[in-house]
């Protein structure tokens, strides 16, 4: 399930500092990118297979041979989840899940194929849903007194 924004930390780590340094902006750009394509789509993952990443490469304007060498060198470097990698062909990692759950940890009804997760979300989301409850009684509350103040200003007025 997709998530509208995803938040991109102002000091990056070494990892993306490899990867500019490799490839300059496009290595970033093409990160950024994957990013993207992560969250906008199943939110905590992507598919990568040779197919998509020919039509990923023609949505950048770059060729496919580029990206697959940044891809390489993001899944060598720990950008993306090795295992998963190889065993799925999927990108995705621990920091894409952990801001993934977090963003999500309200919404009720998530499909989540398990073999993917490095992290584990249920602990969000049962927090999440006791968060909801409270503000949904908070919301409640709000609307009682809503109520008394207006009882209040009438029999004032009277």
């Amino acid at each position: 399930m997709a998530i509208p924004y995803f938040p991109l930390e102002c000091r990056l780590d070494d990892k993306f500092k490899l990867i500019e340094a490799e490839y300059g902006l496009q290595g970033f750009g093409v990160i950024i990118k994957l990013f993207q394509r992560i969250y906008g789509g199943e939110g905590y993952y992507t598919l990568w297979t040779y197919e998509v990443a020919l039509v990923f490469a023609k949505e950048v304007g770059l060729g496919a041979n580029v990206v697959s060498e940044i891809v390489s060198a993001a899944v060598r470097r720990g950008l993306f989840d090795q295992d998963l990698f190889e065993k799925y062909q999927i990108l995705t990692s621990v920091g894409i899940q952990t801001r993934y759950f977090d963003a999500v940890k309200r919404r009720k009804g998530l499909k989540i194929k398990e073999a993917y997760l490095l992290v584990q979300p249920a602990q969000n989301s049962k927090n999440a849903n006791n968060s909801a409850e409270n503000a949904n009684n908070f919301e409640k509350n709000v609307s009682k007194n809503q109520q008394r103040r207006e009882e209040k200003r009438k029999e004032e007025k009277t």
